[in-house]
């Protein structure tokens, strides 16, 4: 103990709980208290009394439980409360009594040491919070430099989702894109090569874990700039949404295997009633015929559902399959030829406005042609006998727009919000009556926005307008009214 008294550094230690053991004469001088007065008392009731010294106190705990050593600028609550700040070198030691405690060596700072040097600390105490929270969190986190080609910073949960170490990533910049599958890998990088400033980019592709499983993640990407507003570096969060990915693949299954099984049995009832209809049709009286115009309808309208049912299922997760160019007014020329019987089933007025020249689109034209025959019977469906339907195609920013507006009952103002979704379908006392799935809109709004194009939803004073825009294939080529 004469040794410590006599040395000029601050001496300290403590229980590994906090409680003061030791107090040499320095300690006394500094902080006005003498050792019989401490020794006993926990270090929060004497030194550590503010919430910002207790901060720094059990950041220095946890610290020592896992380094067994630190050393930097650290604060003390001294005499009349005030904050002294002093260089102290920390260490995990065994007292006497072999309980584990904690020896503080502390040296006074000058006042421009304390200044610069409070700095530095608070820089470190916080990169080593921001350390924590980082290695918490299950996503991935890293920031992409766009000149070096290469990750600058990678954070420590990078473990969690890849196998791989923080460090195996900084020193092997090639294993950020050698763990990308080969048949994703191009996607990933074209993503990261254009993206703009202000844009943030979601990015599903699969990964191959240090381990060896395949499975997929999402990489949401966000362009960062330097002072002088250059592009330069991408921070990108990386998450593990393979569970998501496997619960689609077996939602796909029970729907293509509902589909499959539903339609066979269906289609033999259909078969079986329309042959009994033929034999028994002219015995039925004006009821009887109600009722099996009744079944015939609900077997069509349950055909339909499973129809359009498959069809989103296989647009949702095949995608678009076989694209080529397509002459744009001879499709809707096509569409509309062969609506011409519920045309005139329902008495409807039809007026065509379209460009004088070709206009051509690329895509997959079977689910083109299935949108636009969608868009154009409902039009037909949910307008009275009589009404008028107007189809106009133009062009207007390299986009190609068509669409189909009626003048029938309109959508409900509560019923817009959930247009386009599945099984969606906005009822009233107009066309409560009318057969229909929910299925359409919502496959609609899939095939499109997979054609890089977007629906539109406008409500008239009488009726609706529903349509949807495409690239145009051939910008050069516009077409005029």
């Amino acid at each position: 103990m004469n040794l410590m008294n006599q040395l000029p550094d601050v001496i300290i230690n403590t229980q590994d709980d906090g409680t003061i053991v030791e107090w040499n004469q320095r300690a006394e001088e500094l902080f006005h208290q003498t050792r019989q007065t401490v020794v006993g008392q926990p270090a929060t009731q004497q030194i550590f009394v503010s919430p910002n010294t207790r901060k720094w106190w059990a950041y220095l705990q946890n610290t020592l439980k896992e380094l067994d050593y630190w050393e930097g600028e650290f604060p003390f609550d001294g005499p009349d409360h005030e904050e002294i700040w002093l260089f102290i070198r920390a260490k995990s030691i065994v007292l006497d009594n072999n309980h584990p405690g904690i020896m503080l060596i502390g040296t006074a700072l000058q006042h421009h040491e304390i200044r610069d040097r409070a700095v530095w600390t608070a820089l470190d105490f916080s990169h080593h919070e921001l350390h924590n929270i980082l290695s918490s969190v299950g996503d991935m986190v890293c920031k992409y430099n766009l000149f070096q080609k290469a990750l600058v910073f990678v954070s420590p949960s990078c473990l969690k989702v890849t196998g791989y170490t923080d460090h195996e990533f900084i020193d092997n910049p090639a294993l950020f894109w050698d763990i990308i599958l080969p048949e994703d890998r191009a996607n990933a990088e074209n993503a990261l090569q254009t993206i703009q400033p202000g844009q943030v980019v979601n990015l599903d592709y699969r990964i191959r874990h240090k381990q060896g499983r395949i499975y997929w993640v999402r990489n949401s990407m966000t362009p960062i700039l330097d002072g002088e507003d250059t592009l330069v570096d991408v921070m990108c969060a990386i998450t593990d949404i393979n569970p998501y990915y496997e619960l689609s693949e077996l939602k796909s299954q029970l729907i293509r295997m509902a589909s499959h099984d539903l339609k066979h049995p269906l289609a033999i009832a259909m078969g079986y009633f329309g042959i009994l209809l033929e034999d028994i049709g002219p015995l039925l009286n004006e009821p009887q015929r109600g009722m099996t115009q009744w079944i015939t309808e609900s077997h069509e309208l349950m055909n339909g559902m499973l129809t359009e049912l498959a069809d989103l299922e296989q647009v949702g997760m095949k995608g678009i399959q076989h694209t080529e160019k397509i002459d744009w007014l001879s499709l809707v020329d096509k569409v509309l030829e062969q609506s011409a019987l519920q045309l005139d089933n329902h008495q409807h007025q039809l007026s065509i406005e379209r460009p004088a020249s070709a206009l051509t689109v690329e895509g997959e034209a079977i689910r083109l042609h299935q949108v636009l025959f969608n868009l154009v019977s409902n039009a037909i469906k949910y307008t009275p006998n009589g009404g008028k339907i107007a189809v106009q195609v133009f062009v207007e920013n390299q986009r190609v727009y068509t669409e189909v507006q009626d003048n029938g009952a309109g959508v409900p103002e509560e019923f817009r919000p959930k247009l386009f979704k599945p099984f969606s379908r906005a009822k009233s006392p107009d066309t409560a009556h009318i057969p229909g799935t929910g299925l359409g809109l919502s496959l609609v709004k899939s095939i499109i926005e997979q054609h890089d194009g977007e629906v539109i939803y406008r409500p008239e004073s009488k009726g609706s307008t529903f349509g949807f825009w495409l690239p145009l294939a051939d910008p050069t080529t516009l077409g005029t009214g």
